[in-house]
């Protein structure tokens, strides 16, 4: 809501429109890092423990932890690219109604990094987790 506010111009000036999702991540990050809550730590303990599978005891719950991140390849993909989208302002130039000069003149859709690195990183890493667990667990 009140990023709509911030884009039809019914909240202050210097607020930015961009500005919300920001504060809103780090916001959410802030609590999740640094909570008292018991369960909360113990997960981040097992996702620590997951990423550095080789070298870690494997348990049940660090497995559940790997298989969730491997289904989770294609949002994280959608993930980035949104998150490539709005940092970019293409965004900015459709809603104002300028006629881009291709269909695809995207950073995101042109971008060789994002093609090439970022995009198989975010696909492969779970997949290499979960096969450093299962080489740990044999």
């Amino acid at each position: 809501l009140l990023y709509f506010k911030t884009v039809l111009g019914t909240f202050p000036q210097w607020f930015k429109p961009g500005i919300y999702p920001l504060i809103l991540v780090c916001y959410i990050l802030s609590k999740l890092t640094f909570s008292s809550n018991p369960f909360l730590m113990y997960t981040t303990k097992v996702v620590a423990s997951t990423f550095a599978a080789p070298f870690t005891e494997v348990s049940f719950f660090s497995i559940f932890i790997a298989d969730w991140l491997t289904s989770l390849g294609r949002p994280g993909v959608d993930l980035a690219y949104g998150v490539c989208y709005f940092s970019s302002g293409v965004f900015l130039a459709e809603e104002s109604g300028e006629v881009l000069a291709t269909t695809f003149a995207n950073p995101c859709h042109e971008s060789e990094v994002s093609k090439y690195i970022i995009y198989p990183i975010i696909c492969g890493l779970p997949l290499w987790i979960r096969f450093l667990q299962c080489l740990k667990r044999t």
